[in-house]
């Protein structure tokens, strides 16, 4: 794609997100999916069957029927489940550090090679992981206050993971750089990060589709479907499903971090600038 780095527009951000994704499918695609797919399969299909074995003890509950043995087959899937959640913590943010690393590349036209691509996340790994633990309590103390100091703190420090990764920035510098980028943005921040979840549920949910229409369908055809007991089979589609939907749209959501990172930079440091000041001075010479 050519590389612009002029201020961009919600929509051109989004845009330009899908373009790099698209450009680099096979590498972020099938590099994302050999990390993120196996254990969020372990979670999807360990959530599925503590949510449906919860739904379908609900009519035993309501007339005290229910056996000891279905509560502590409930038990064991939460715990399963909880287990694996850390897990998939790590996960995600190592396919955030191979994205962040390779992306200002792949920005510039470069291939990557799947096993370069996930070796690239290795090198900022660890400061990315101690960004969002540290990012994750200061916005949760924030919650803690009436909420809106940790819907500020969430979006003033939104784009430390990038900083993080993009320039290499230490600890405190990670934070300070997504202080000053957003300083002023803080309710395109919000909108940024409100737009993207709700277009990234719609992804999800056109992946989970099958799930959701057999369930639609079921519950037309018989209302109390809903708290019937559904195959093992069918428990884990949808939990095939989940982890699928989490593979393909994860990258993406990361990409559209990267580049409203790269348009608070062009709005804050005139990046667009640089860009030109460089090509003019190439011609000159």
């Amino acid at each position: 794609m050519r590389q612009d780095l002029s201020p961009r527009s919600i929509g051109r951000i989004i845009d330009d997100a899908f373009e790099l994704y698209r450009a680099n499918f096979t590498t972020i695609g099938l590099g994302a999916a050999m990390i993120l797919f196996p254990i969020g399969l372990l979670v999807g299909i360990s959530q599925v069957f503590y949510s449906r074995g919860l739904i379908s003890v609900i009519p035993a509950l309501l007339d005290g029927s229910t056996q000891f043995d279905e509560f502590t087959r409930l038990q064991l899937w939460a715990s399963i489940s909880n287990l694996v959640a850390p897990l998939m913590l790590v996960a995600r943010l190592y396919v955030s550090s191979a994205i962040f690393a390779a992306a200002p590349g792949m920005l510039s036209g470069r291939r990557y090679a799947v096993k370069e691509f996930l070796r690239g996340g290795l090198a900022r790994f660890g400061w990315l992981l101690l960004v969002a633990i540290l990012v994750s309590m200061a916005t949760s103390t924030g919650f803690l206050f009436l909420i809106v100091p940790g819907v500020f703190l969430w979006a003033r420090l939104s784009i430390a993971h990038v900083a993080c990764v993009v320039e290499g920035a230490p600890l405190d510098r990670s934070f300070a750089r997504s202080w000053a980028l957003t300083s002023g943005r803080v309710w395109r921040t919000l909108g940024f990060g409100l737009g993207l979840a709700m277009l990234t549920f719609t992804l999800e949910s056109a992946v989970d589709s099958p799930a959701v229409l057999r369930q639609i369908i079921s519950s037309v055809t018989n209302p109390e479907a809903m708290f019937a007991e559904i195959s093992v089979g069918w428990k884990v589609l949808e939990g095939v499903l989940s982890a699928t939907a989490l593979s393909i749209v994860y990258p993406f959501v990361e990409l559209a971090w990267f580049f409203y990172y790269l348009d608070l930079r062009a709005r804050h440091e005139g990046m667009d600038l640089v860009q030109r000041a460089a090509r003019l001075t190439q011609r000159a010479s």
